[in-house]
């Protein structure tokens, strides 16, 4: 199924990729398959012009990628987003493997962290303020 990446390497058009849900005002394009490193991909103008089209089209767009970690173009992905919310498994994601994955992303653009997989009530790790007095 044409994606993201065919997008971005040229084969196909963004609007011919985002596809309807059963779901009202949801839609998604999936990631695709090419050839091309991933770079190569962000560091084109595709990717800004996709992004830009997207955000003309719909009223919120969530790009979801693999870990941060383990992309060498996390800059370029990053670039043409407004705001990058940083998902930690529970567990699983190491202090250290948060520190780098946040260091990789301009700081005015991080706006959180989702802290996913806990076991165990809400209350347990929910945090809603000082409490007044």
């Amino acid at each position: 199924m044409p994606g993201l990446a065919n997008v971005l390497s040229a084969e196909c058009s963004g609007e011919s990729v985002v596809l309807e849900t059963n779901r009202p005002n949801l839609h998604v394009c999936s990631a695709g398959s090419t050839t091309l490193p991933s770079a190569e991909l962000y560091a084109g103008p595709l990717w800004q012009k996709f992004i830009t089209w997207c955000s003309k089209s719909f009223d919120f767009v969530i790009v979801d990628s693999p870990p941060v970690f383990t992309l060498a173009d996390v800059e370029l992905m990053t670039a043409a987003c407004d705001g990058v919310l940083l998902v930690v498994r529970a567990r699983r994601t190491h202090r250290e493997m948060l520190r780098k994955s946040a260091s990789q992303i301009d700081a005015k653009k991080l706006l959180g962290v989702i802290y996913n997989g806990s076991e165990g009530s809400s209350h347990d790790y929910y945090y809603a303020g000082p409490k007044e007095r």
